[in-house]
């Protein structure tokens, strides 16, 4: 049984000694977890003006390696408004070490394990139960979302050295319960990790202590402007979901997908062994014609 304290109610800025603590550990690990923000900065200002009207933040992001979730942290509390919040951030369970808890508690970042396929792998966890934990994450994003905390996402939620498309939408579930419950106030900024001179991540999928992680920042979506790309996606018949029916939280997840998609680095789109996979033939068609783009360019 995996233990998550409740924290429902709990406001979305983080206390005057929690912020110290934020500001004095960040200086120390960022000599440590060396990152720099790239990209399209002007959605780091959007993010910032949605913080500042009281949304949610979904930080949705790569991961590649161990540390992903820490680089994206500190780029994200560089920023005045995201600075200020709260961080609700789900970890595989055998990642979970008692020392993260420690500094998130102080800091406020609260951690939730979760039972992921590479957990089940591991001898130690062999008696857990599959998605054990994801109940209770849901519980708490409900209440998180609701009152504008920052949520750092894996897409992929496992580590991957290449983009891929996962059989489980795991954004498409949380908006998915969101909608359900009548919560709309969020947006989602897409962010993809990049170490310079880097063909093959399965190298990378370690600490990378004092390794430069490049954040490559993608498009920022208000909740509005996710569903009305999900509905063209839904309503595209070029786009086919294989074996799966065509949702709009499977929309959503894939519009997603793509918009991590967009910010990632060459390096990581494509798998070195093969072609990239995708679920949905869709993807390759987009990329297809972004190459044929960049062609004619």
């Amino acid at each position: 049984m995996i233990r998550q304290e409740a924290e429902s109610g709990k406001a979305a800025n983080v206390s005057a000694k929690e912020h110290a603590a934020r500001m004095k550990w960040a200086g120390i690990l960022r000599n440590v977890f060396v990152c720099e923000a790239a990209g399209n900065l002007h959605s780091l200002k959007l993010a910032e003006e949605a913080s500042q009207r009281g949304e949610a933040v979904f930080v949705v992001s790569t991961h590649f390696s161990k540390t992903d979730p820490v680089h994206t942290i500190l780029e994200m509390t560089k920023l005045m408004e995201l600075r200020k919040k709260n961080f609700l951030v789900p970890i595989a369970l055998h990642q979970d070490k008692r020392p993260y808890h420690w500094l998130g508690d102080r800091t406020g970042v609260k951690l939730m394990p979760i039972v992921t396929e590479n957990t089940l792998k591991r001898e130690k966890y062999k008696d857990h139960k599959p998605n054990e934990g994801e109940k209770e994450f849901f519980i708490e994003i409900v209440d998180a979302v609701r009152e504008g905390k920052v949520i750092p996402v894996s897409a992929q939620a496992e580590r991957e050295p290449y983009m891929k498309e996962t059989e489980k939408p795991t954004m498409g579930m949380i908006i998915n319960e969101l909608e359900e419950k009548g919560i709309r106030n969020y947006s989602v900024i897409f962010v993809a990790s990049e170490i310079k001179g880097i063909k093959n991540y399965a190298k990378k999928n370690g600490m990378n202590f004092f390794s430069k992680h490049i954040l490559n920042i993608g498009d920022c979506l208000s909740r509005e402007k996710l569903f009305e790309q999900a509905v063209k996606i839904q309503q595209d018949p070029e786009i086919i979901f294989s074996k799966k029916r065509k949702s709009l939280m499977r929309c959503v997840n894939h519009v997603i997908y793509e918009g991590l998609r967009e910010a990632a680095p060459k390096s990581y789109k494509e798998n070195p062994k093969k072609n990239p996979i995708s679920l949905f033939p869709g993807s390759q068609r987009q990329e297809q014609k972004r190459n044929s783009e960049n062609q004619q360019t």
